[in-house]
C-alpha cells in the first residue's frame, strides 16, 4: 500500500508547515503571538492555520520524534536500564529514628 503525504491537502509548502508547527512546540506563546513570530521570518500566515497544522500534524511529528529517540538509544547499546534508587527499601542506621530517615 502506498503512504500518501499528509501535506497533500495544504497549499502552503510543507517546509513552511514542519517550521511553523515545530517552533510552535519550541516555544510557548500563544497562537496570535505565534503569528508575529512567524511573520518575522517572512511568512505570511494566520494563527488559525498555525492552530489547525497544529492538531493536525503535532501528534504526528511527535511519534516521529519518539521513534528516533528510541533508534539512537538502540544504537547505544539499547535501552537504559531502569534502577531503582538505591536509598530506597533500607532500613535506617542503628541509633537513628525511623521518622528522620
Amino acid at each position: 500500500m502506498i503512504k500518501r503525504s499528509p501535506f497533500r491537502d495544504f497549499s502552503t509548502s510543507p517546509e513552511i508547515i514542519c517550521q511553523a508547527v515545530m517552533l510552535y512546540a519550541r516555544f510557548p506563546r500563544s497562537l496570535r503571538n505565534f503569528e508575529v513570530l512567524v511573520h518575522a521570518r517572512g511568512v505570511e500566515i494566520s494563527y488559525e492555520a498555525v492552530g489547525f497544522w497544529w492538531h493536525r500534524f503535532g501528534p504526528i511529528f511527535a511519534s516521529e520524534a519518539r521513534k528516533r529517540r528510541i533508534e539512537g538509544r538502540q544504537s547505544f547499546g539499547g535501552a537504559p536500564v531502569r534502577r531503582s534508587n538505591p536509598e530506597m527499601g533500607r532500613s535506617p542506621p542503628k541509633g537513628v529514628s525511623s521518622i528522620f530517615w
